[in-house]
């Protein structure tokens, strides 16, 4: 088996174009489907079985992400939809669209710049440097999408007590009080306010943005799955028994190891050997092969964090305090559909395409 690994997947598509936000017009009874545009449609599509579906659908019943085949209603980019009707999907009715008349390239030359300067501070050796390029690249289409956040502050409730009920109203304006409590160990009262003003949208925020790197982003994926009959795939790599060239070009495939021996439980939960293990669980820190394997046999494993000043307040521990804790993960993918349940002992047993 071969690991593979893009070479800055999402930054490689950025260097596409896009459709410009401000140039938009929503479309509430189409009666044509016109996705030869750039845009986004709620539409209902059909299609007939096969290996790698293409468009992803949320199960509102369970709420599952599931890649079914049949027909069935949901909302996708354009640029997915027209790659999905090239390869046999079939649109039978569009019930709203977005469409954006206008186009236009705001990510290529922020790409150039910083790929050639990551390539050359990995020439020099300084890994620093090319991880912070790295970091930039990958990280500057999600703000596009970034979510007003319920931050909350935390003011000593003692203070009210140096102003009048109309002064203390006056100084927390714009705040919701969310919660008040005590902690006698280490505080006295607080009070817990959420910001209102952080309702507001930031003028960077442009959803359609990000819908179409990551848009740009699964096609590519897909494209690599077929042509290489990949048996897993996350984000930005696969796993496959294609042995074929690697390449350190931009959005290219590149190798990353040869896996001798390895178990892939569900999406972002595997242990694989090449020279060394490779583990991935998401919400264990620091994983090993051991924590795996207990784990995989239903056993817990022992963890540390930090308390953060908010959890601390809730209950009563000391801010930044290290404690000891154990945790355990489901092994049965609880975000998807499967027929079967996981057996470490079949490599394909199960499958993420059901008739709708």
């Amino acid at each position: 088996m071969q690991y593979y690994d893009f070479s800055s997947l999402y930054p490689s598509v950025m260097k596409n174009k896009f459709p410009l936000p401000n140039s938009c017009f929503i479309v509430d009874e189409p009666k044509e489907h016109n996705i030869n545009y750039f845009g986004v449609s709620t539409c209902t599509v059909t299609c007939d079985y096969m290996r790698y579906p293409i468009l992803p659908y949320r199960d509102k019943d369970n709420d599952k992400l599931l890649f079914p085949y049949g027909t069935f209603k949901g909302t996708w980019t354009h640029e997915e939809l027209k790659y999905a009707v090239d390869n046999g999907y079939k649109i039978l009715q569009v019930h709203k669209q977005i469409i954006y008349k206008k186009k236009f390239f705001p990510f290529k030359k922020f790409v150039t710049s910083l790929y050639n300067l990551r390539l050359k501070y990995k020439h020099d050796g300084n890994n620093f440097m090319q991880l912070t390029c790295k970091l930039l690249m990958n990280s500057l289409y999600g703000k596009m999408a970034t979510k007003n956040s319920e931050d909350y502050n935390i003011i000593d409730g003692n203070d009210a007590d140096n102003y009048s009920e109309k002064e203390f109203n006056k100084m927390i304006k714009g705040y919701d009080i969310k919660a008040k409590n005590r902690n006698p160990k280490y505080f006295k009262d607080f009070y817990f306010i959420k910001d209102n003003y952080n309702d507001v949208d930031k003028n960077y925020i442009h959803p359609i943005l990000a819908s179409y790197v990551t848009a740009y982003g699964r096609v590519k994926l897909h494209k690599e799955l077929i042509k290489h009959n990949a048996i897993y795939c996350d984000t930005d790599s696969i796993i496959t028994d294609d042995d074929f060239e690697s390449s350190e070009v931009l959005g290219h495939l590149k190798k990353e190891m040869i896996i001798k021996e390895g178990i892939i439980v569900k999406p972002k939960m595997y242990y694989i050997n090449s020279k060394f293990d490779i583990v991935k669980m998401k919400g264990i820190r620091r994983p090993t092969k051991d924590m795996f394997m207990l784990i995989l046999n239903g056993q817990s494993v022992k963890q540390q964090k930090f308390i953060k000043l908010k959890e601390s307040l809730v209950r009563m521990l000391k801010p930044n305090e290290i404690i000891n804790f154990y945790k355990d993960l489901d092994i049965e993918d609880n975000k998807r559909q499967w027929f079967k349940k996981f057996d470490k002992s079949v490599l394909i047993g199960r499958a993420s395409c059901r008739e709708r």
